[in-house]
């Protein structure tokens, strides 16, 4: 069950202490990597899955108990309820532990493993072990780094990817949905470049 909230950390992640020349002297150093397969093995996930397995039981057994559609409704709306905020804890500890771990090892950009053919630090044992641990109180304040940026837009077009590389020292354009904390959004500038692109010259 837990596999249903494990992809929404196919992700990137920006973290404090990194410019654009520390990122060019140690590139190595830059990227850190995830197994987010391997995060099943922390006692935090384990517990997560506990409590949804025991929510679940306590359904079926209510449902069996006192058969009838409004009590099955309620309960099924409980359910999603409950599982959804079990999810959601499950998950910010999930993102603080690599915000942690990425910002003690001094790391700009994180991962998964999966989509890294090779490279990068991998960060794996470090983030079950600051998971379990769970002692997130101090997190450091987030520096985001600006040249890294996101967008939901497709096809955009040449030129204007061009002047917001000039204007913005934008290095890479990643899908919004694949960015889960940092970077800079260029939704609303891409679209403010595309209406006045299209806006007919008085001139001509």
């Amino acid at each position: 069950m837990m596999r249903i909230f494990l992809a929404i950390f196919f992700c990137i992640i920006f973290l404090s202490g990194c410019n654009k020349t520390e990122i060019n002297q140690n590139n190595q150093d830059f990227i850190g990597v995830v197994d987010l397969y391997k995060l099943r093995n922390s006692k935090t996930y384990q517990e997560s899955e506990r409590k949804l397995e025991e929510l679940k039981k306590d359904v079926e057994q209510k449902l069996k108990e006192n058969k009838g559609q409004n009590l099955e409704y309620f309960l099924k709306y409980n359910f999603d309820e409950k599982k959804e905020k079990i999810m959601k804890e499950y998950n910010e500890k999930v993102m603080k532990a690599i915000y942690y771990t990425a910002n003690k090892e001094k790391i700009g950009l994180v991962v998964s493993r999966s989509v890294l053919i090779y490279g990068g630090l991998d960060l794996t044992e470090k983030v079950i072990e600051n998971l379990d641990k769970g002692n997130f109180d101090n997190l450091p304040l987030y520096n985001n780094v600006q040249m890294i940026a996101y967008t939901k837009q497709k096809n955009i077009p040449q030129e204007i990817v061009k002047q917001i590389y000039e204007e913005k020292k934008i290095y890479i354009v990643l899908d919004k949905k694949d960015v889960l904390l940092g970077g800079f959004d260029l939704d609303e500038l891409l679209q403010k470049q595309q209406k006045d692109k299209d806006k007919p010259n008085p001139h001509k």
